[in-house]
């Protein structure tokens, strides 16, 4: 029999509505702690948001150590070389090796913030930058506060930096499609027969080489090639257990990183090598990284409400062999010639001054791009599997021509985009929203219920390159409210309210996936304010709806009800419009979340007839322990 208590109530996830609470220096403004971090992590530790972290090289958690770096803490990491760190191809950087575990369970009122060492745009503001510190060579380096304000100079502004740090690396122990692994696939599981026999079997063993590759943008002497157990491999993924488990990553923002080593040799805002499915990521940003947002190498693993935008190469990356799930998934590319509008001098109609990248350049490249297994997709197994559904991707189209700014899937790589809408930004060439590239192996790419404006549609099967199953409506207008990045309150990427692409339709995601209807990564929340880079920026909309806390009930013995208001709650200056949709999940362990309903006020669903009031029954039958809910406003 279950009691009243067992039920608990969560703050909305997902919902930006509040201002920030709190700070990371809670114990008092201006007197927050610096710890600068010199080793690695060998045994489990918590880092606590009333202290401030500064990786001062490659930290690498490993030895089966988790780091557990709660709600609201502030990580702040230095440029490689003799500007910080002294060592010339470690800048600092975060990285869940195979044996360690990261737990970053933020939240949208305390989000986990990975910045450069000097940026100001965080809860607590310039009291959460050093002085100074000491490297890992006992250096002491100064402190030189650069401009981050969205008005600031040319070359010099919040919207300018990046490859200020390394960023975030997650090493996991899932198959990858890399290196001689075969393809011979007898029980046709979709992996290479001869993959474990290649491993040797030896998963747990972190000193022995083998994973099928080493991450990219780490340096070579941290991964030598010689075994042994005196030369640990921490920059090794790959392995033979799908269901491998690299921690847990909410509400996280990475900002201004990426590091450059050499050509295809780079640090992405988050690198994920060959994740496993137990690898909880939803709720992540990355905005203004030198290289990609998100790159995944190999791995099987599933991701939500991700976000990447203003980043210098690819916003989503995959390859070598990545079986990869997503939904909610938000891009957008940055423009060498826009202006900055709305903010106050210096800026106003200044160029956005974007700083280099030691390229040498700006390039802002795929919104999506999947490559097949390596090398050169030539059959290994696993093969590239990645399928989208609900996304909203946009492209300022200017850099390279149209054919860089698109979704493209090549070099055998399968999969599918599902439920989105594809825009071009104000100003913006023309561009395909699929192409192809030539090279080995035909690969296949689904389309359905996607949107487009300003964009060509998907290729037909006449290219053996490229087939498609074409299920795309060509928009005559934009279909979101307005996109200007550079625009004070110009970021609103909630559609349009007579927009096409509110229609009850789209394709149905795999179970574990909300069943939405509707085809972009947003529809009345932009799930961004409150928590993101954006908001600290001011690019954001002024008129956010408050976040919703829902209240528990119970029906007869067994079954929890859960009622929430989002419209007419007296205070509030902003509520849903009577037609927005809501997301009710459950989790036993606030760590992993269900899919319960998807809501309107008024639906079959809705067991409320009061307006602006929604209740719901769960007809889950409690046995045992507590139930959480959340109610994510979409």
């Amino acid at each position: 029999m279950t009691h009243f208590k067992h039920f608990k109530s969560t703050m909305l996830a997902g919902l930006a509505g509040l201002l920030l609470s709190g700070t990371p220096a809670d114990a008092g403004q201006g007197a927050a702690q610096f710890v600068p971090v010199t080793r690695n992590i060998t045994s489990n530790t918590r880092w606590t948001r009333d202290k401030v972290y500064i990786l001062t090289r490659m930290i690498f958690v490993h030895n089966n150590a988790t780091l557990t770096i709660e709600p609201g803490t502030i990580v702040r990491g230095i440029r490689k070389g003799v500007a910080g760190s002294d060592l010339a191809n470690e800048p600092g950087t975060m990285v869940a090796a195979r044996s360690g575990k990261i737990i970053a369970n933020g939240t949208a009122e305390h989000p986990i913030i990975f910045t450069s060492i000097n940026d100001v745009n965080v809860p607590g503001g310039v009291d959460t930058v050093p002085l100074s510190y000491r490297n890992s060579k006992g250096i002491t380096k100064t402190v030189s506060l650069l401009n981050y304000a969205p008005n600031g100079p040319v070359q010099n502004n919040g919207f300018a930096h990046c490859e200020t740090w390394g960023g975030l690396v997650i090493l996991g122990r899932s198959y990858l499609g890399a290196g001689a692994t075969g393809s011979t696939d007898a029980n046709t599981d979709g992996i290479s027969d001869t993959h474990t026999l290649n491993d040797n079997g030896l998963v747990t063993d972190d000193t022995t080489f083998i994973g099928a590759d080493v991450i990219e943008g780490i340096n070579a002497t941290l991964v030598p090639q010689a075994s042994g157990p005196s030369t640990p491999k921490l920059g090794v993924y790959g392995g033979t257990n799908d269901n491998d488990n690299s921690g847990v990553f909410r509400f996280v923002s990475i900002r201004y990183a990426g590091d450059v080593i050499g050509v295809s040799n780079e640090l992405n805002g988050i690198t994920l090598g060959a994740p496993g499915s137990n690898t909880i990521m939803e709720h992540c940003e990355v905005v203004f990284n030198t290289d990609d947002g998100f790159e995944w190498f190999g791995g099987k693993v599933d991701a939500r409400f991700l976000f990447s935008m203003y980043n210098r190469d690819d916003a989503f990356d995959a390859d070598e062999g990545v079986r990869l799930r997503g939904q909610f998934f938000t891009a957008f590319q940055g423009d060498d010639t826009a202006v900055r509008v709305g903010y106050t001098a210096p800026g106003n109609g200044a160029l956005t001054g974007h700083s280099l990248n030691s390229t040498g350049g700006n390039f802002y490249n795929m919104l999506m791009e999947i490559d097949g297994s390596e090398p050169n997709g030539q059959g290994n197994l696993p093969q590239s599997q990645v399928d989208i559904f609900n996304f909203t991707f946009l492209s300022a189209g200017a850099n390279g021509g149209g054919s860089e700014h698109a979704v493209r899937y090549r070099l055998g790589a399968t999969g599918s985009i599902n439920n989105g809408y594809a825009g071009l930004l104000a100003g913006g060439l023309a561009m395909s929203l699929s192409d192809t590239v030539t090279g080995s192996g035909n690969f296949f790419l689904a389309a359905r219920n996607v949107h487009a404006h300003l964009f060509t549609q998907p290729q037909g099967a006449g290219n053996d390159q490229f087939n498609v199953v074409a299920d795309a409506v060509s928009e005559t207008s934009s279909q979101l409210n307005s996109i200007a990045p550079y625009t004070k309150n110009g970021v609103d990427l909630r559609v349009a309210s007579a927009s096409s692409v509110r229609t009850e339709d789209g394709v149905t995601p795999p179970a574990g996936f909300a069943n939405v209807r509707y085809a972009a990564a947003a529809l009345d929340n932009t799930h961004l304010n409150g928590w993101s880079a954006l908001d600290a920026l001011g690019v954001l909309p002024a008129n956010h709806p408050t976040r919703i806390v829902p209240a528990l009930g119970i029906t007869g013995s067994d079954h929890p009800t859960v009622t929430f208001q989002f419209s007419g709650r007296g205070g509030s200056t902003v509520d849903y419009p009577s037609a927005t949709k809501f997301l009710v999940e459950r989790s036993a362990d606030q760590r992993t979340w269900t899919p319960v309903v998807v809501v309107t006020d008024g639906d079959a669903n809705d067991d409320n007839a009061a307006a602006g009031s929604i209740t719901i029954d769960d007809t889950a039958v409690l046995t045992t322990g507590a139930i959480y809910y959340r109610v994510i406003g979409l």
